[in-house]
């Protein structure tokens, strides 16, 4: 009887033969092993090893070629620089919709709406020229009073006496486009005289002051109204020069006499007595 071939023997395959009849050996394959390479690394370790090779071959000049540009950095502040407005305002004089503005617009948005838009600070530095900056007041001098209690005057000045609140109308550029505002300053006097120098800005004052206010106000009005009589009575004389040459002669007689008749009624007026007080001596 025969022995029947198993599915395992079928499976095999036959084996090669030398010509004496023994088998070949034929060489034992060793499982391959999997190198730890950059595969298994991270992305952040990969590029580590890559720079450390680089920098390690070509020195000096590696280290130059792999130094980053830092001028194309930015920072949040410098995205607040770009795209900063001194007021946040559509053309109707409404706050403009968050929105509709950009992301850079945004932070800048942001960091206006943190300052404090009560009083403004001034550099008054080039103030001859009359070109004088505004800005608003950040937590730090709002804290620390400036701008309010002390002198507006950008580091300068820190005079807290003798303030005055004026209202500027502040004429600017902005994106190209010409814009005005109303911003309030509160200086010493010293500052104000430089606010003052090309340009008589109006006076903020408080309620109390209301008197002295309406005091200057007709001591203005009667200054007035005395240069107008003067130029009138100017004018008079003149026409009565010319339509009577000897006018002006007969009023200045007529004026000595006056003085002179005055100075007699003083001389021969009665002095008072002398009235003696006690205790005190002849």
């Amino acid at each position: 009887m025969k022995k029947l071939p198993s599915e395992s023997e079928n499976n095999l395959k036959p084996t090669k033969r030398r010509l004496n009849g023994m088998p070949i050996e034929e060489p034992v394959e060793k499982p391959k092993v999997k190198k730890a390479g950059m595969n298994i690394q991270s992305a952040f370790d990969r590029h580590k090893t890559l720079v450390n090779n680089y920098l390690s071959y070509h020195g000096s000049a590696g280290r130059k070629a792999m130094r980053p540009d830092k001028t194309k950095f930015k920072r949040d502040i410098d995205v607040v620089k770009e795209n900063h407005k001194f007021l946040w305002e559509d053309g109707d004089g409404d706050e403009e919709n968050p929105k509709s503005l950009s992301w850079e617009q945004r932070i800048a948005k942001k960091y206006w709406d943190k300052l404090f838009k009560e009083y403004a600070i001034t550099d008054l530095t080039y103030y001859k020229k009359n070109r004088i900056a505004f800005r608003w007041r950040i937590e730090k001098e709002v804290i620390e009073g400036k701008g309010q209690f002390i002198c507006a005057q950008k580091k300068t000045c820190s005079e807290t006496e003798g303030l005055r609140t004026w209202e500027v109308p502040f004429g600017y550029a902005e994106n190209d486009k010409k814009k005005m505002a109303l911003v309030k300053v509160r200086l010493c006097a010293e500052c104000s005289a430089k606010l003052n120098h090309n340009t008589k800005y109006t006076e903020i004052r408080r309620a109390k002051n209301r008197v002295t206010l309406l005091q200057e106000q007709q001591e203005a009005i009667t200054k007035e109204q005395n240069a107008l009589a003067r130029k009138k009575r100017k004018a008079e004389e003149e026409a009565e020069v010319k339509s009577d040459p000897d006018s002006a002669k007969k009023r200045k007689t007529d004026r000595e006499i006056q003085q002179k008749s005055r100075k007699t009624k003083r001389n021969s007026a009665p002095r008072k007595p002398i009235q003696m007080r006690f205790g005190a001596s002849p």
